[in-house]
């Protein structure tokens, strides 16, 4: 499950997420949100959390995730990942 954080500056996009994350997480929560900010910012940042609790990600969603992340290549200007989960320390 991937939900959204408030806070932030319009053009970062914060998320967390817990337990399975899904196909179904980037169609209703990510993908909207990346469109949503690619058309109103030139440049957009991610803050993305994945807690302790993350269980893992659909191979569907992680193909969504390349797509969001190659569709706006030019438009990231940074990227943080912040996690606990060794794996995905040492992947990123």
């Amino acid at each position: 499950m991937i939900e959204t954080l408030s806070g932030f500056p319009a053009n970062i996009l914060a998320f967390v997420c817990h337990g399975q994350v899904t196909k179904a997480d980037y169609d209703t929560v990510i993908i909207p949100a990346a469109e949503k900010a690619a058309k109103a910012h030139e440049k957009i940042r991610l803050y993305y959390e994945i807690g302790k609790e993350f269980a893992g990600i659909e191979h569907a969603a992680m193909w969504e995730d390349f797509k969001v992340g190659v569709g706006h290549w030019s438009q990231w200007e940074r990227i943080a990942v912040v996690t606990d989960v060794d794996w995905i320390k040492y992947a990123v």
